[in-house]
């Protein structure tokens, strides 16, 4: 592998990161480049922890609609029992 930024290969005890954007791989040298790795981490470790919290949040509104969904026609069924034992 050659590194994106200094144009040397990059031998497996050398590779220190490899970094996924639009479906290319772009690896990075540990020793000339140890900055960006520390960048490259701290902007992957945010985009999982936002990732995440979305997720969480996508599934949290989503349970508590269908919870709403399920009291509403429950209480619809009540009341048509009610009416039907009434009349």
């Amino acid at each position: 592998m050659i590194c994106k930024i200094c144009k040397q290969v990059i031998s497996q005890e050398q590779e220190f990161v490899k970094d996924y954007f639009d479906e290319k791989v772009e690896t990075y040298h540990c020793s000339c480049h140890l900055e960006q790795f520390g960048d490259i981490k701290e902007i992957e470790e945010a985009n999982t922890l936002q990732y995440k919290k979305t997720y969480e949040q996508n599934v949290g509104q989503f349970s508590n609609f269908v919870f709403l969904i399920i009291l509403a026609v429950s209480i619809i069924l009540g009341l048509v029992g009610i009416i039907w034992i009434l009349v």
